[in-house]
Order: structure tokens, then C-alpha cells, then sequence
């Protein structure tokens, strides 16, 4: 992958993960956008006109969320590829079954099963891109901030240098929590049913991916023991 710049405070493998993650939900959008108006034109039956009409407004939907899910992606250095190619190499997730002149009934069971996939697929990227870094940050700052109250008893600290230090591990908390909220803000606009504290809540306890996560992340962000520490260590051995 080629970036044509990378955003200062992330490296490059950061970018191209993030890229590529946003990517593959670009391409499940796209051909979700197609999905939709397969089944508009399809569709038949009992309650033909209003699923009919049900389907424009989605389609509309979930092209401006490729158009958001595009320009994050340029915002990056990237490039994204709206290519009918890139839809089927992205491709992740299960294809949808419905096909031909059918039911109102078997089109809406159909999308249902694409939409869930769908969300959880959406779930996935945030859990990957997001709340495992977020649970890392909260874990550095107490470190920190026990060791500032261990240097601040042995006299290696002043107490308004602590006044700063505690203003900016705050300030680092607060901004952590924020970028989680965003993200979690962002699903919910797309899909109005979502309770995030449940999906948070859920996520945290049931995924894989954020497991994983956590684990890369709290191995890379590990504060280094300082002679002090170190030394107090040994003290009370």
C-alpha cells in the first residue's frame, strides 16, 4: 500500500491497518447499496409497493456512509477504490442469497440476515480500530500516576510539578474516552437500534478481536521500569 502522507501522531503499519479495516467496510457498503436496489427491483408480492418504496432511502443511506467511510480513508493517506473488483477481492462476508422475482417476505428475511452481518461486521472494526487502545490509555495513566505519588514521597517530585502531571493524565484519559464515544456515536448513527453501553459492554466481554487487541496494545505501550522503580522493588523484597 502507497499513502500519499501519514497523519502525524500515527506510523505507517498504523495507517495501513486502519486503511485497509476501512476499506473493507467501503467495499460491504458499496455492495450493500447494490443489494438493496437487486432487491427494489425484485421484489414481489404482498406488501409489494410498500417494501418497494421502503428500499430507496436505505439505498441513499448507505452510500452517503461509503462516501464518510471514503473520505476517512483519504484523510489517512489512502486511497479508496470504489471498483467493482475491489468489492468481490474485500469480500469477508457471506454472500447475499436472494435471487430473482420473490416474495416481499423471503427479501425481507434475506436482508435481515445481510444487515446483522453487516452490523456485527461494523462492530468488529470499531473493536479492532478503537476500544483496545482505549482500555490500554486507562491502564497507563494509573501507572503513572503511582509512580508520581511513589517519587513524589521519596522528594523526587515537587507537588505543583504533580499538579501538572495529574492535569495531564486526566486530560489523556479525557481524550481517550472522547475518541471512544465518537466511535461509538458514529455505529449509532448508522444503525438507530444500538444500546452502546450494552455493545460496549458486550464487546468487551465476548470478543476475540478485542482480546487480541488489548494484549498487542499493552505489550507495545508498556511504561519501562525506572532505576527508581527499580530500586524501590528491591526495597521491599
Amino acid at each position: 500500500m502507497t499513502l500519499a502522507f501519514v497523519v502525524p501522531g500515527l506510523d505507517e503499519a498504523a495507517s495501513e491497518k486502519a486503511i485497509a479495516i476501512l476499506q473493507n467496510r467501503l467495499s460491504q457498503e458499496q455492495e450493500a447499496a447494490l443489494v438493496l436496489k437487486h432487491a427494489h427491483w425484485n421484489v414481489t408480492g404482498p406488501n409489494f409497493i410498500a417494501v418497494h418504496e421502503m428500499l430507496d432511502p436505505e439505498v441513499e443511506a448507505v452510500l452517503a456512509q461509503a462516501d464518510e467511510t471514503a473520505e476517512r480513508i483519504a484523510t489517512l493517506g489512502g486511497t479508496p477504490d470504489g471498483r467493482a473488483d475491489a468489492i468481490v477481492r474485500n469480500r469477508t462476508w457471506k454472500s447475499f442469497d436472494a435471487e430473482g422475482r420473490v416474495g416481499t417476505e423471503e427479501y425481507l428475511k434475506a436482508l435481515i440476515e445481510y444487515y446483522d452481518a453487516f452490523i456485527a461486521d461494523d462492530r468488529k472494526a470499531i473493536a479492532e480500530l478503537d476500544e483496545p487502545l482505549e482500555q490500554v490509555i486507562d491502564t497507563l495513566k494509573e501507572q503513572m500516576r503511582t509512580r508520581h505519588i511513589l517519587r513524589m514521597q521519596q522528594g523526587h517530585c515537587s507537588i505543583e510539578a504533580g499538579f501538572v502531571l495529574s492535569d495531564l493524565l486526566t486530560d489523556l484519559e479525557r481524550t481517550s474516552d472522547h475518541c471512544s464515544n465518537i466511535a461509538v456515536a458514529v455505529i449509532e448513527l448508522q444503525h438507530d437500534a444500538l444500546d452502546s453501553h450494552r455493545y460496549l459492554n458486550e464487546m468487551k466481554r465476548d470478543s476475540d478481536a478485542f482480546r487480541e487487541l488489548y494484549v498487542k496494545f499493552r505489550e507495545k505501550y508498556t511504561l519501562p521500569e525506572s532505576a527508581y522503580i527499580a530500586r524501590q522493588a528491591a526495597e521491599y523484597r
